[in-house]
């Protein structure tokens, strides 16, 4: 039984090393010259993520005992593209807007921490609900419920 709960162990760790080497790969390319309506795939969305607001990228999620797994990625991915955000370049823009900004700091003031250490599932949370709130009610019941994000969608 230990046996195999070290092979696991294993396998699980070259998993998760190949999926943070892809999003170092993206990373980099979107620090070069870089095709930004190249599709919005799990590796560009944490890539660009990590580049915008560094900080975040292991601050708190909405859920503190909940980590940013391979599973939430995805399913952000997937609601981002419900949302009409399908490249690089659209989540760029989504981000710099305008009333994402004020939702974000909206969100920080709310939770008690400054805007740089947002989350990137909780920016990402704020951004599918400012597009389409019904679809983080669908894809994340548990977002939809946050009193912080709530909070920070009203009127928006």
């Amino acid at each position: 039984m230990a046996g195999v709960l070290e092979l696991l162990e294993h396998e699980f760790q070259q998993v998760t090393a190949m999926g943070q080497s892809l999003v170092d790969s993206a990373e980099r390319a979107m620090t070069q010259e870089f095709d930004a309506e190249t599709n919005l795939d799990v590796p560009h969305m944490s890539a660009l993520l990590r580049l915008a607001q560094p900080a975040s990228e292991t601050a708190a999620t909405t859920d503190p005992g909940r980590y940013f797994d391979a599973d939430i990625k995805r399913r952000l991915n997937l609601a981002l593209h419900r949302t009409g955000v399908r490249t690089v370049a659209a989540l760029r823009r989504s981000l710099e807007s305008r009333r994402f900004r004020i939702a974000v700091r909206r969100y920080a003031r709310a939770e008690g921490i400054a805007p740089y250490d947002v989350s990137h599932v909780a920016l990402l949370g704020l951004l599918i609900g400012l597009r389409h709130r019904r679809l983080l009610m669908i894809f994340f019941p548990e977002f939809a419920f946050d009193n912080s994000l709530e909070f920070s969608l009203r009127g928006l």
